[in-house]
């Protein structure tokens, strides 16, 4: 393994000859040769920092290192530490290097015969450690779970001299974990591979906030003040569309937004913010996103407050930080450490322009719209050129940006197996050389306790499908110049051994198929548009040639050939699938009819041109998965010399 790889986000400094070293050992020929000093200042997080370190050199060599408070005499000392409460135990030369630390990085540095760990955050402690296990153990944690972890048993282990610091590129590193609760082991993965996860556990604090509008404004007071509510259609509604069905705390509701123009209602919800902050001092974040819905109050001051610009469009992004300027102002006067986000979603994704948006906060933009055929970088892809538009826009509007992602919203068939890993990795590189905030992607977790609902293949084996993209996700998070080639061989080594190099070629063409295709796809693609990746029919067999020969590289290894046939299920499952239903949708003709003279474009569907033309119909859903439209629309076609002319009818019931 080329060092190269783990230095991608390092700043490295260089060792003068007073202070050159021989680093130090922490177990030899099975016996452990050091002694853990866990920090009294990072308290619990710091001290199961300390037993991740010696639980993963127990499994690596067998040999069980002492966690102590104090250094022993005869052992060397892993010193794990906090800069600045711990920083009258720690050499001059490490402090120094502390001072360097941003955010929730760390130091690794040996010093007269000691090794330190240190971090001002108590979650960067657990990124210290891990990165002495990866680095100089070999470990990965390539799923959740002990199935996950790979290395290879060793007796010994040293660090020879390091001084390093590394910091992350990206402050806030996360996955939303969808469609479950309960997970365990995958926040765990989280943090071995450098994400942040909202657990103390971590040393994380807490992140609050989200569709809040209705937690802060109950529906309680709708009866005694409907003023305080949206006005819809003429009748001021409670947030969750109907007043019988107010609950007793009135939270909740998602239906609609409340009347943002009305004094008392900002007030009302600027109240109970600082009640909720004051309830939550460990907070380190607090989200404001509106109810989930695109239902704004009609009022005609909610109306005004939208420039002629925006109400063009259908925005109401002046309206959402006239609201959001309010409290996040009321909530830093006694909270003034406490990171605010606000999200850039629905009708709001654009800068206002009726308003300046608080620069004490982040915008968590959510890109439903872009494109994911193509890295956002990609300059060539044309719907990739409004996300990138949107987000110079913020920095333009003196705002720091973030991405929220919806990778899980792509198209599919049974499961979502889908080859994104490079796409990810070239978004990761443009949104850090663009000083991005943070990065998140909405998951399901690989081990939860998941509803009924969520009892299905496409959900409870989403990471399964995807763990190739989720590893470089968490990887380019934190390292995101990082060479993509060489991390993805590092871990496609070990968890396909000698097969690798024919899944290499197979996970290649399929992501070469992919992102060839003449479409882009996005949150809510239909399925069935999928199929475009395999439409040359020369595709297929030569992807299944090179799983062929995976087979018969892993021939010898019953793990490592269930794995390769995984692959194949999921490929059969996904693009197999889709391109017979695309093949079969390409073959459905709207024959168009000859006239003789033009056709009055009058929407007349009782002339004989349009009685005669063969009816198309049976549309599906965008999101059925090949279900029939519940409205459906028939299309018949003619044409004469010089134009074809399309009778549509839109079988709507539900006009209103």
């Amino acid at each position: 393994m080329k060092r190269a790889v783990f230095l991608a986000a390092v700043w490295s400094v260089g060792l003068s000859a007073s202070c050159a070293e021989t680093g130090v050992t922490l177990v030899d020929g099975g016996v452990a040769r050091a002694v853990i000093v866990r920090s009294a200042s990072a308290g619990a997080p710091g001290a199961l920092a300390a037993d991740e370190l010696k639980g993963g050199i127990e499994r690596l060599t067998g040999a069980a290192l002492p966690v102590a408070d104090a250094p022993s005499n005869g052992l060397a000392s892993v010193r794990l530490a906090l800069a600045g409460p711990d920083d009258g135990a720690l050499p001059n030369r490490v402090r120094k290097l502390a001072e360097k630390i941003q955010h929730d990085g760390f130091v690794l540095c040996t010093d007269s015969g000691a090794l330190y760990v240190v971090a001002r955050e108590k979650r960067g402690l657990f990124y210290g450690v891990y990165e002495i296990l990866k680095r100089y153990g070999g470990m990965r944690w390539i799923l959740p779970g002990p199935e996950g972890e790979f290395f290879t048993p060793r007796k010994s282990l040293a660090v020879p001299e390091v001084e390093v610091v590394e910091n992350p590129a990206f402050r806030n590193r996360r996955f939303n974990l969808v469609s479950a609760w309960g997970p365990k082991e995958t926040p765990l993965w989280m943090i071995r591979n450098g994400m942040s996860h909202s657990d103390p556990r971590y040393g994380s604090l807490r992140h609050l906030g989200g569709h809040v509008f209705s937690t802060l404004l109950p529906d309680t007071y709708f009866h005694e003040h409907p003023e305080y509510y949206g006005l819809y259609k003429g009748k001021r509604l409670p947030q969750c569309g109907d007043p019988a069905k107010i609950t007793e705390k009135g939270t909740g509701g998602m239906a609609n937004q409340p009347c943002t123009s009305n004094p008392e209602t900002v007030r009302i919800m600027c109240e109970n913010l600082v009640k909720m902050l004051e309830a939550n001092p460990d907070a380190e974040s607090f989200c404001i996103l509106n109810n989930d819905s695109t239902a704004w109050c009609e009022c005609e001051n909610c109306r005004r407050l939208d420039p002629p610009g925006e109400r063009a469009k259908g925005h109401v992004s002046t309206r959402f930080w006239t609201l959001a300027n309010a409290l996040i102002d009321e909530g830093s006067k006694m909270f003034p450490d406490l990171q605010f986000v606000c999200s850039a979603y629905q009708t709001f994704q654009t800068p206002p322009t009726g308003v300046k948006p608080d620069p004490r906060a982040l915008v968590d933009y959510c890109v439903h719209h872009r494109c994911y055929t193509h890295s956002v970088g990609d300059m060539s892809c044309p719907v990739n050129a409004r996300t990138r538009g949107i987000i110079e826009g913020w920095q333009k509007a003196g705002m720091r940006v973030m991405t929220y992602e919806y990778s899980n919203m792509l198209p599919r068939f049974e499961v979502p197996y889908l080859p994104l890993e490079k796409v990810v990795a070239d978004d990761l590189r443009y949104y850090a050389d663009r000083n991005g905030a943070g990065y998140c992607d909405e998951v399901p977790p690989k081990d939860a306790v998941f509803g009924p609902y969520w009892q299905k293949r496409e959900i409870t084996e989403s990471w399964r499908c995807n763990f190739l993209t989720h590893y470089i996700q968490a990887y380019f998070m934190w390292a995101p110049r990082a060479d993509f080639e060489a991390v993805l061989d590092d871990i496609g080594s070990k968890f396909y051994g000698k097969a690798w190099p024919a899944v290499r070629a197979y996970r290649k063409l399929l992501r070469e198929c992919y992102e060839g295709v003449d479409a882009h796809f996005m949150y809510g693609t239909a399925n069935a548009a999928l199929g475009m990746a395999l439409f040359d029919e020369t595709r297929q067999p030569r992807l299944e040639k090179f799983l062929d020969e995976a087979e018969r590289l892993a021939a010898d290894d019953a793990l490592v050939l269930e794995r390769v046939r995984k692959e194949r299920e999921y490929f059969n499952l996904t693009f197999v699938k889709s391109a017979g239903q695309y093949r079969a949708l390409q073959s459905a003709r709207c024959v168009a009819r000859k006239v003789s003279g033009p056709i009055a474009i009058d929407a007349d569907a009782g002339k004989a041109v349009w009685r005669d033309a063969q009816p198309v119909t049976d549309f599906v859903q965008f999101l059925g998965k090949g279900a029939l439209a519940k409205h459906q629309t028939v299309v018949r076609a003619a044409y004469d010399d010089a134009n074809l002319y399309l009778l549509v009818e839109g079988l709507d019931t539900e006009t209103d």
